[in-house]
């Protein structure tokens, strides 16, 4: 394959290739990081409902302590901090 392309492209144009594919892997890499921190911000919230739930808060500051609805807030199993299907 890099044959091929050796053959095809030019220098000139196999750097720009690669830049934009380094462009692409970057932007996926941020991409993979954002959806990390959601996931953990989201994974925190869950774990801090649970905790006041099985504190017996009510879940109206629960509410308003995470920004969790009430349905989420009823549906949280206190042992594993994830919500019930």
């Amino acid at each position: 394959m890099q044959t091929v392309l050796a053959n095809t492209v030019s220098e000139k144009q196999g750097e720009m290739i690669m830049t934009i594919a380094e462009q692409l892997r970057h932007e996926g890499e941020l991409a993979g990081i954002e959806i990390g921190r959601l996931e953990g911000w989201q994974e925190g919230t869950y774990h801090t409902a649970a905790n006041f739930k099985a504190l017996g808060i009510s879940y109206d500051i629960i509410q308003q302590a995470t920004g969790l609805s009430l349905d989420e807030i009823e549906r949280l199993d206190a042992s594993s901090q994830k919500l019930d299907s």
